[in-house]
């Protein structure tokens, strides 16, 4: 698995001793994940989870109550992540912050193992289902040029969140340089590609499933807030997702 299709864990723990441990408790549940970072609070975390757009978020309850407050604040941001919450049997914790899942800071590796690989195979599973709908410009070529791959790289993650300084960092070039290489190539911004994208994949399940709603049509493809994903739908198509339905179902 390359970089750009590996799954991606942020981990923000408190206990130094965690931090330190958890690379290799990683390593030793053998998921095929990627430790991107491991932050030890909340503040340090949340320029690492605009940064590098994590699959996974892994946070320990904490004394105050961070890992919770974070899971919350990042799923509601980014409905697509899983998150996992470390809790300490022996202290109060935050259960109902939205954590995919629940597990004590002590959990053995073959349960840690467990819990990565169901996530694992929900992430490969809706990649899969997800990329089917994507609409590409023109056949496949060569990955020759810094912008190819770099368009490769949003047509695997268009429903993930993406921006300029996280493609720049992923790729190592300036942001000027990213928007440069990619609009000389493909005449448009990489930003402007993942929305097409993305709208393509809606039209695609609004036709597949017309009975899907809309908000749940928004979060497939990668929008939190269905008003917005139906603002930026009308932007590129000239109408609303319900009104292009109709209009299709009616040729």
């Amino acid at each position: 698995m390359s970089d750009f299709d590996s799954i991606q864990v942020l981990a923000v723990l408190e206990s130094a001793e965690a931090r330190k441990n958890f690379a290799s408790r990683i390593a030793a549940a053998d998921s095929g994940l990627r430790l991107i970072a491991v932050a030890e609070g909340f503040y340090e975390a949340l320029p690492l989870l605009d940064s590098y757009l994590p699959d996974i978020l892994v946070a320990d309850s904490g004394r105050q109550g961070d890992g919770p407050k974070l899971i919350r604040m990042a799923k509601k941001r980014w409905p697509q992540l899983w998150a996992i919450l470390l809790y300490d049997p022996a202290r109060r914790y935050d259960a109902g912050c939205g954590a995919d899942f629940l597990l004590s800071l002590w959990a053995e590796t073959a349960l840690l193992r467990d819990v990565f690989n169901r996530i694992t195979g929900n992430i490969t599973a809706r990649r899969r289902f997800l990329h089917a709908y994507v609409e590409t410009a023109g056949p496949q070529e060569a990955q020759d040029s810094p912008a190819q791959y770099i368009r490769q790289y949003v047509a695997r993650n268009y429903d993930r969140p993406l921006s300029i300084a996280a493609l720049a960092k992923r790729f190592n070039y300036a942001p000027s340089t990213i928007s440069r290489l990619f609009k000389s190539e493909f005449g448009i911004s990489p930003l402007r590609f993942q929305k097409q994208l993305r709208v393509s994949a809606a039209k695609k399940l609004l036709l597949k499933h017309p009975g899907m709603e809309i908000h749940r049509v928004a979060a497939a493809v990668g929008y939190g807030d269905s008003q917005y994903f139906s603002r930026i739908f009308h932007k590129e198509v000239g109408c609303s997702p319900s009104e292009w339905l109709a209009r299709k179902n009616n040729i």
